[in-house]
Parts: structure tokens; C-alpha cells; sequence
């Protein structure tokens, strides 16, 4: 527990219960709280603005809390890309809208200061998130593997943008942003020529798990691809719906996930274009899941 005299930072999930509690992330602690407990560091109107804005469904928050030593703000980082990471390991809508810097003065009086964060608009129906044990398990270890600090160029760029994708509440806009991030992954180095081939096939070589299910994934893609094309040039967008977005944002999620995972297997871009381009549909070129 923090008090009025700590340096601290406490973010506040939404869609997220109970079930998070134990978690960490870049040093901060997942643990559930009341009112109470918020007392002894938040005053009262903060308390109530900020729990107006996650509409919890028990009387306890799920936050991540870090007491700190120094007054960095590293407030703007940690809500990236835990956010990012979360949708990327799973479908769900779990997100940051706000966190409390509770800072002290010269005079040791204790200094809140309330930092908002936008919408995330995530994949999944189902807002509200609840973990099982094993779950969550998983959920830690592909954290712990999610040091955006040391990840290559090119998977920086694809996460990046992930995480617009996220914050954009108009289809059209995320469906274009969802084929950045494969093409960000996936094109070419030497010739900006067959962008649409060697995309989609890199990908289905890629995230292919035997021969149909590659020759599906390249199907879908170069569809998606058409589709992009009409919006930009055409301003169509008939065929962007709801189901067709989902559609690309698991084969983006799970290819974004597949490469966190296997990062130090798979290696730069450079490496891996270069076996995909020698692999065939189906071979699944890394031998991993």
C-alpha cells in the first residue's frame, strides 16, 4: 500500500477484474483495491471522477502501482505498451484511461496529478476480462518477453502500428493501419515491385499452420488487400465490415505475437525474408507454433 508521503504511480485498468491481481510489467505490480484503500493516497473527488470512467463491475479496481524513487514519467510509455501487449497476447478490450502521479511538494504535502489516456478500441465483443490461473500464467511469460526496448527496427514500426490501430474508433483507418503492420513485417527489402505477392505470401508462409491453412491466409489477404486499395483510391468501403476487420486484426495479432514469442529464433527482417522466400505454404519454416 502507498500513502500520501510516497512517490507513486497508479494506473487504472478497464474491463479488467480481479483475476489480474499479481501481474507486473516494467516494475509496476497488478493488485486489487477499494475505496478505501484509494483513500490513503487519492482524495475523495478524484476517487469518484476516476471511478466514473471505469464502470467496474464489483466495488474493486484492478491497478497497477509502482512506488518510485525518482520523479520520472514514464507514465506515457508504460500505457502503451502494456496496452499493446495485452491485445496483442489475446483478444480483449483491457486498457488504461487514466493514472495517478501522486507526487509530493517541497513541503511534503502530497500532489496528485491525473493524467488521461484515449480510448482503446480492441478486438474483441467481449469487454470485460477475467483470467483463469493458466491464463494468466501465459499472459506473464509473453509480458516478461516484451522488452519493446530491445525488439529490431522493423518490429518496433509493426508494433507502433498496433497501437494506433488501437486508439482509432473508424474501421476504414484501422483496417489500412492492420495492413501496415504486415507490411511493415513482410515486404520486400530490395524492390517495392509485387508488394500485394510478396506480402501476402511471406505472411501465409509465415503464419501458415500446414499447406490449406496458408493457401486460406494468402486467399484472405490479397482480398484485403483489394479492399484497402478501394478505400484509398476509390474512397469504397463496402467491404470493410465488422467481420472482415476481425478477421485481419486475428491474423495481425497472431502474427505480432508468433514474432514477440520467437524473436530470438526468427532474427531481423533480412534473416527471415530470406527463408520465407526459400519456404514453402505449410512447412511452417521455424518449426514453432
Amino acid at each position: 500500500m502507498t500513502n500520501k508521503s510516497e512517490k507513486s504511480s497508479i494506473f487504472f485498468l478497464k474491463n479488467a477484474d480481479k483475476s489480474l491481481e499479481g501481474l507486473s510489467f516494467k516494475g509496476f505490480d497488478a493488485i486489487c483495491c477499494d475505496t478505501q484503500w484509494l483513500s490513503n493516497c487519492i482524495n475523495e473527488h478524484d476517487i469518484n471522477w476516476i471511478k466514473s470512467r471505469l464502470y467496474n463491475k464489483d466495488s474493486y479496481l484492478t491497478v497497477f502501482i509502482k512506488n518510485r524513487t525518482d520523479e520520472a514519467n514514464d507514465c506515457i510509455e508504460f500505457e502503451k505498451h502494456f496496452t499493446t501487449a495485452v491485445n496483442i497476447y489475446f483478444n480483449s478490450n483491457i486498457y488504461i484511461p487514466v493514472c495517478v502521479n501522486n507526487l509530493n511538494d517541497n513541503s511534503g504535502q502530497a500532489q496528485c496529478k491525473i493524467e488521461n489516456f484515449p480510448e482503446i478500441y480492441g478486438f474483441s465483443d467481449n469487454n470485460f476480462c477475467e483470467l483463469n490461473p493458466d491464463q494468466k500464467d501465459k499472459l506473464q511469460q509473453f509480458l516478461n518477453l516484451y522488452n519493446y526496448e530491445e525488439f529490431e527496427s522493423t518490429l518496433k514500426s509493426a508494433v507502433d502500428f498496433f497501437y494506433l490501430c488501437l486508439q482509432s474508433d473508424n474501421i476504414n483507418i484501422r483496417f489500412i493501419l492492420l495492413i501496415s503492420v504486415l507490411e511493415t513485417l513482410f515486404s520486400s527489402l530490395n524492390s517495392k515491385s509485387e508488394l500485394k505477392y510478396r506480402v501476402t505470401r511471406n505472411m501465409a508462409v509465415f503464419l501458415g499452420r500446414d499447406i490449406e491453412n496458408s493457401r486460406e491466409i494468402f486467399a484472405d489477404m490479397r482480398k484485403f488487400y483489394d479492399y484497402r486499395s478501394d478505400f484509398i483510391h476509390a474512397g469504397i468501403t463496402e467491404h470493410i465490415t465488422r467481420e472482415t476487420f476481425i478477421k485481419l486484426s486475428e491474423y495481425v495479432r497472431l502474427t505480432l505475437k508468433k514474432m514477440i514469442i520467437n524473436r530470438d529464433v526468427i532474427g531481423d527482417k533480412k534473416t527471415y525474408l530470406e527463408l520465407l522466400n526459400e519456404s514453402a505454404f505449410g512447412s511452417n519454416p521455424y518449426n514453432i507454433e
